[in-house]
């Protein structure tokens, strides 16, 4: 919700709805009018971004965060009718340091800068329209969003970085004010594409004997490198020789994956425990295989509540 004329002097338990948290930036007291506030329900796992936000301008960030799939960023902008061109520069450096986190980016509120539902496009205001441009959001509403007996203008706006994801847009035509409210609505776990597999290289260490690679290091001619005067190819010849005998303990691999990174929850405790219920699965040891079973799961759960604590969704 966006210009919300809110000040210090009205308490957020005033503004409270049962089963909801609400995130709040309001006006300073000096002058009348704006702020920004989001409601969000308790069942979704969310932070305040305040690290995103830059005072001089009514905005409010949002991470989302799901069980099953990357966060997203929500953006809440309220933009003065009377605003300078400068607003935009200070609502692009919070894009800016938004999209460098590579997550899926949805920008809402009352922008008072018209879009065409005909064309499609910004109406003369080419510095804001290059702003969404270079951070490739596309304006997702397509309806007149105020409409008097002279005019109708699409001045609330949604902006999203990933189309494909978005379900439907709404603009219902009623409101309080002379603005109607817009309306998203995101898929929870949206599809991801098939992807081929990828090819990572790795070392393996399954047949490694410390002892004896230490010995091999012992008999590796290092003493060569006294004779090389010039820093650069010194190092390097270094590199090499120990490189190859590396190579000879843990030989370099090729295998076929599809992803290249785990989960954020992923830790080296869950990838131990798991090679250990696999071996006591595959040896028939029934017993120690449930005891290990087990503790994957617990340390999986535990992991994924660090991440996304508390994250029950009941949408």
């Amino acid at each position: 919700m966006v210009e919300t004329f809110l000040n210090n002097e009205i308490s957020t338990e005033t503004l409270q709805i049962e089963g909801y948290k609400i995130e709040r930036k309001d006006r300073n007291a000096i002058n009348y009018g704006g702020g920004v506030i989001a409601y969000i329900r308790n069942s979704v796992c969310h932070q305040r971004r305040i690290d995103l936000e830059i005072s001089s301008i009514e905005s409010l960030w949002i991470e989302i965060k799901f069980p099953n799939t990357n966060s997203i960023l929500i953006g809440i902008f309220y933009r003065p009718p009377s605003s300078f061109q400068s607003w935009i520069d200070s609502a692009e450096k919070e894009i800016d340091k938004a999209s460098a986190e590579n997550k899926e980016i949805i920008l809402l509120g009352d922008f008072n800068i018209n879009f065409s539902h005909i064309n499609h496009t910004v109406v003369g205001n080419q510095k804001w329209k290059d702003c969404i441009n270079l951070y490739g959001l596309q304006q997702i509403v397509h309806k007149p969003t105020r409409v008097t007996d002279k005019c109708a203008t699409t001045i609330d706006h949604i902006y999203t970085t990933d189309v494909d994801h978005i379900i439907e847009v709404k603009v219902p035509s009623y409101a309080v004010s002379d603005h109607y409210p817009v309306c998203v609505t995101r898929k929870l776990n949206p599809k991801i594409s098939k992807m081929e597999h990828l090819s990572i290289e790795y070392r393996s260490f399954k047949q490694f004997d410390k002892n004896k690679f230490i010995e091999n290091l012992t008999n590796t001619p290092f003493y060569l490198i006294e004779s090389i005067g010039d820093v650069d190819e010194a190092a390097n010849y270094w590199y090499n020789l120990f490189l190859s005998t590396l190579d000879k303990h843990a030989p370099k691999k090729i295998k076929r994956v599809k992803n290249t990174q785990q989960p954020e929850w992923w830790t080296s405790d869950i990838n131990s425990a798991r090679h250990q219920r696999d071996y006591f699965q595959r040896i028939g040891d029934i017993y120690n295989y449930k005891i290990w079973r087990n503790k994957v799961t617990f340390l999986v759960e535990t992991g994924k509540e660090k991440i996304f604590p508390k994250c029950y969704f009941k949408l």
